[in-house]
């Protein structure tokens, strides 16, 4: 399943029948959290005319958002004593 995802617009997918491989059409769509979303289908393949649903899930990051990684390198320097600080000052001093 190719999936391109955009917040407040029409989503745009393409979705293949599990059981013939054929297109399909999603007739409806039902929310079950954020990250979780129900999809009803049709095969578009007269032959076949299976209905099914599809799980649309966010998996995993691959890379986490800038502002998460922000807030962890934030909190981090905050935890740090002001010797930890100097030090760390002078190994970026090193690296720019």
């Amino acid at each position: 399943m190719r999936m391109f995802l955009v917040e407040h617009a029409k989503v745009v997918m393409k979705v293949i029948c599990p059981h013939c491989r054929e297109k399909s059409t999603i007739s409806s769509s039902n929310r079950i959290s954020t990250c979780v979303i129900e999809l009803y289908c049709q095969c578009e393949n007269e032959l076949c005319d299976a209905g099914f649903v599809m799980t649309l899930a966010h998996k995993h990051d691959t890379r986490p958002p800038k502002s998460q990684i922000d807030n962890v390198v934030a909190e981090l320097v905050r935890r740090m004593s002001s010797e930890e600080k100097r030090e760390v000052m002078k190994l970026l001093s090193v690296i720019t």
